[in-house]
């Protein structure tokens, strides 16, 4: 069996994709060895000198694309994608027509693409989609039903692929993870809040992460306002402000009369941010109960908060309960005020919630990239 990771994300900048593509990369390359290539469009970075890449050439020079104003960023992405399509049938002739070549990938586009090009020229490689989300339904079920394994991120997930789209079920795989254990050092909340600067007599509540996915805000107003609601020695952590996100929380605390106990830090390197994480009292997945959030928006955030070993409130979602469950402490959602009576709880009962912490970092061990992508190769083996 030989493994392809296919991707046309770049990886000049850093966000959820590229992290989450980098982790999984390094971790098939750990079990595979030569028989995982990672295939992208432009030069490889230097992350992956340890890792066989193929580099698809597409003529789109990755400065000038990030030098362009944002509006044309779309127009090039679609651009990469009618040139991939143009160029893959040559590349499958050449290296992947042979039944135990698996493409691996969850870009809905490229899917599309290599099982638009198996059908046309009846190429033998077989094709396991990774799923976080779901996309528009006929996209859906195309790739549902020409997948020859399919990933998911959670059980509900898995639900909706079978139930929706007639996915059987033991084509698919619910693989969680994954974390990076080795980057969460054994430090206290004291020596963290001295290297970061942050009040050390203070009760910190934070929240650590990408302000939107998708263009869509993630219940940290919520957290804003549930202040208005606790006394004033506890305070609030936000880091991940990044340029136009599109929504003001420094405004918002104004408007409720918190701006004070309200600190907001521009984003930060994976490092950084597990120092902040762990410089909380408390860690919190504010999501709101929308639809996205409801059905398949799996916080990734949940195997870091619990490596922390801070304890966390979660919205009372699905989602989050398939793995924090009684691990943590959770409030309705978009309910600020009881937000702030979950809040209150955790620091009337703290040595409980630092119990509950411990055994959730016990639980994350079996959540690493290393463990998730075994269980993937045994899978498809």
């Amino acid at each position: 069996m030989r493994l392809i990771y296919l991707t046309l994300i770049r990886f000049e900048k850093v966000n959820a994709d590229t992290a989450y593509i980098s982790s999984m990369a390094d971790a098939f390359n750990k079990s595979l060895g030569d028989k995982f290539i990672l295939t992208m469009t432009g030069k490889s970075p230097e992350q992956f000198k340890e890792i066989k890449t193929h580099e698809f050439n597409l003529g789109v020079n990755s400065l000038i694309y990030y030098r362009l104003p944002s509006f044309f960023y779309q127009p090039i992405i679609k651009l990469s994608y009618i040139l991939f399509f143009l160029y893959f049938p040559f590349y499958a002739r050449r290296n992947l027509n042979y039944k135990e070549q698996i493409i691996f990938s969850s870009d809905s586009n490229l899917l599309t693409m290599i099982i638009f090009w198996k059908k046309v020229f009846f190429y033998k490689y077989n094709i396991c989609s990774d799923w976080h989300m779901l996309f528009n339904n006929l996209k859906n079920e195309y790739i549902v039903k020409n997948s020859d394994y399919l990933i998911t991120t959670s059980t509900k997930l898995k639900k909706s692929l079978a139930k929706k789209f007639g996915a059987k079920e033991d084509k698919i795989l619910v693989a969680y993870g994954g974390i990076d254990l080795e980057k969460f050092k054994n430090i206290t909340k004291e020596q963290a809040r001295i290297k970061l600067g942050l009040p050390i007599n203070k009760k910190l509540v934070g929240y650590i992460g990408l302000f939107t996915t998708m263009r869509m805000e993630k219940g940290i107003g919520t957290m804003v306002e549930s202040l208005k609601h606790l006394d004033n020695d506890i305070a609030i952590i936000l880091v991940g402000r990044r340029e136009r996100e599109g929504v003001d929380y420094g405004r918002l605390a104004e408007e409720n009369g918190v701006a004070d106990r309200c600190i907001i830090k521009d984003f930060v390197n994976y490092e950084r941010m597990i120092l902040y994480e762990q410089a909380m009292d408390i860690l919190v997945i504010p999501y709101p109960d929308k639809p996205h959030y409801r059905e398949y928006g799996f916080p990734m955030k949940v195997y870091e908060y619990m490596a922390s070993k801070r304890p966390i409130i979660y919205s009372r979602l699905e989602l989050v309960e398939e793995i924090i469950g009684d691990y943590g402490y959770s409030f309705i959602p978009d309910d600020p005020k009881d937000l702030a009576e979950c809040t209150k709880r955790i620091f009337l009962e703290y040595g409980e919630a630092e119990a509950r912490a411990e055994r959730a970092c016990e639980s994350v061990k079996e959540y690493s990239w290393e463990k998730k992508a075994e269980k993937i190769i045994n899978f498809i083996k």
